[in-house]
């Protein structure tokens, strides 16, 4: 059985019975739309945590306070996908 969890119109999370990957929306004419698996990991934990630490790394931010805004966007975005089931906590 497989799971597919849409995190944000781009990235979404899905599962098959031996592991959980990061997938990308892909437009392609032979195709359509579709994801593309890019990175696997063994648990649901690890995966969101990758999704996060991609989206914050390729974020647009150039300075700390641009950086610390696009940290709350993933934590919201990824939050709200996945609640109630799934809690992000973050280190003070």
């Amino acid at each position: 059985m497989k799971m597919f969890l849409q995190i944000t119109d781009e990235y979404a999370i899905e599962s098959d019975v031996c592991s959980w990957a990061l997938s990308r929306k892909r437009i392609t004419k032979r195709e359509g739309e579709h994801y593309q698996q890019f990175a696997w990991y063994s648990t649901l934990e690890d995966a969101v945590n990758g999704l996060a630490r991609r989206m914050i790394r390729s974020s647009e931010a150039d300075n700390l306070i641009t950086a610390m805004r696009d940290v709350d966007k993933v934590v919201y975005n990824i939050t709200k996908a996945l609640e109630p089931n799934f809690k992000i906590t973050t280190k003070e």
